[in-house]
């Protein structure tokens, strides 16, 4: 009896410890199994935080972009290097790090926004600075006929320095304001004809000569591009031209040096001439 009780409790034994093992084992796979789906589910909530993100991301991008495009379009080809742009994410390393890339693209894109609002600003404090300084041609579709510099007068014929240069009209005769400024000077000179001369302050001065008709007068306040005159051949002259001249600080410069500036001109200009308050005073 005691052999035959000893056998039962030996497999009695065993098989508890047989099922023992197979509930820890399934214990142990549904333990994995639940880890698994926690982590699936945890992966599936940050992809969907990582579309939406990449989404928002997305539509910066393209308003950044279309910034962009249209810095481009003012900066031109030369002036696109002024937009140094971040380097970007090359991709996914960890593929259970998606909050960290989003992280990384989200702060590649506000470098890359900041330093468009600081050439956007640049751009448009450049902008108002030249509108104070001779930056456009006087005359539309114009030619020059006649340098700045030494030449020989057309009606003597005798070496003299001209301290201009003549625009022969094409389509259109009207004389525009190269500045924005205050007309010092609307009326007759003997030689010039009828003569306009505009201040646009920090030293900057310009003439207009043998105009035919002239439409304005002494104190008034001029914008830039607006018409002042039409060109003529009154006063000393052999035909139908403007006579233009760009003065800084009393000294006649080269004005074809200043017949098409853009707003990043403005640094050459100030390293040039200095570095000017540009603000319009009444």
């Amino acid at each position: 009896l005691h052999r035959r009780y000893a056998r039962r409790f030996v497999s009695v034994g065993a098989g508890a410890a047989l099922l023992l093992l197979a509930f820890f084992a399934r214990w142990l796979y549904l333990e994995h199994q639940y880890v698994r789906l926690v982590n699936v589910r945890l992966m599936r909530k940050q992809m969907e935080q990582v579309e939406k993100d990449l989404r928002m991301e997305r539509k910066k991008a393209e308003e950044v972009e279309k910034r962009l495009q249209v810095l481009e379009e003012k900066l031109g080809k030369k002036e696109k290097r002024s937009l140094p742009l971040p380097s970007l994410p090359d991709g996914i390393t960890d593929s259970y790090n998606f909050s960290q890339w989003g992280k990384e693209v989200h702060g590649a894109w506000e470098i890359l926004e900041e330093r468009v609002n600081y050439v956007e600003e640049e751009f448009s404090r450049r902008q108002q600075q030249l509108e104070f300084i001779p930056s456009i041609s006087p005359l539309e579709g114009g030619y020059i006929s006649s340098d700045f510099g030494w030449r020989k007068d057309p009606l003597n014929g005798k070496m003299s320095f001209h301290r201009g240069i003549d625009i022969s009209p094409t389509f259109s005769q009207a004389v525009r304001a190269t500045a924005s400024g205050v007309v010092i000077h609307a009326g007759w000179i003997p030689g010039m004809g009828n003569l306009v001369v505009i201040s646009h302050q920090n030293g900057w001065r310009t003439y207009y000569a043998h105009n035919a008709v002239l439409y304005v007068q002494k104190g008034d306040q001029v914008k830039q591009g607006q018409v002042i005159a039409q060109a003529g051949r009154t006063g000393k002259t052999t035909a139908p031209h403007l006579h233009y001249e760009v003065h800084f600080q009393n000294r006649p410069v080269n004005p074809r040096h200043f017949l098409s500036l853009s707003p990043w001109d403005v640094r050459r200009i100030e390293k040039k001439y200095g570095v000017m308050d540009y603000a319009q005073k009444d």
